[in-house]
């Protein structure tokens, strides 16, 4: 157990609360602790960069080239948001007597968070044709939502972020999706007219 004084716990009553939780319980299971560390390096950031980056050269290929550049660049200035963020609010990351395990850098938005979630969104931004004609938007929509939210949970379960942190960059992965289908929907609205 932790001495008392030893933990440099900010935030919100909820924000330690939910990261005591976490901690309690990976403290309490060398299996889950030995899978937070293989999700952290299997769902890092550059997993999901990589993953948009070849889907954008896939959509340029077959002809999609606004929907590829729009994705590409969502997610380059995604993850230069989320590092300016980290700088301009300066949060500390959660400091722990006995640390399940320990990240370097400021903590609010969660990167892993925010690239998580905007590299799953634009991923399925750029599949979204060929999953609507053959019937797989659900399935794909699911896995993609539970890729996401492994990858957050792992931040939680690891102990180098608070709950606020994730939430935050979620949210920012969200709307950063949007914007780009919002972009991408509207080349098919123009090329659509101009056809017509």
């Amino acid at each position: 157990m932790t001495p008392p004084g030893s933990e440099g716990l900010t935030g919100f009553g909820l924000d330690r609360a939910v990261a005591r939780w976490f901690r309690d319980h990976a403290l309490s299971s060398d299996a889950l602790v030995a899978a937070g560390e293989v999700v952290a390096v299997a769902l890092h950031p550059w997993t999901f960069r990589a993953l948009v980056t070849a889907g954008c050269v896939v959509a340029w290929r077959a002809g999609r080239r606004r929907a590829a550049v729009v994705a590409g660049a969502t997610m380059a200035a995604g993850s230069l948001l989320g590092v300016g963020l980290k700088v301009l609010i300066a949060r500390p990351r959660p400091i722990w007597g006995d640390p399940v395990a320990v990240e370097v850098g400021y903590s609010m938005p969660s990167g892993h968070a925010l690239n998580a979630t905007l590299g799953v969104g634009l991923l399925l931004v750029l599949a979204w044709p060929w999953l609507r004609r053959r019937g797989r938007t659900g399935p794909a929509v699911a896995l993609g939502a539970l890729v996401a939210a492994v990858a957050v949970l792992d931040r939680l379960v690891l102990g180098v972020h608070y709950l606020t942190d994730v939430t935050v960059g979620v949210a920012l992965g969200l709307a950063l999706t949007l914007l780009a289908r919002r972009l991408i929907a509207g080349e098919r609205r123009a090329v659509a007219s101009r056809a017509g």
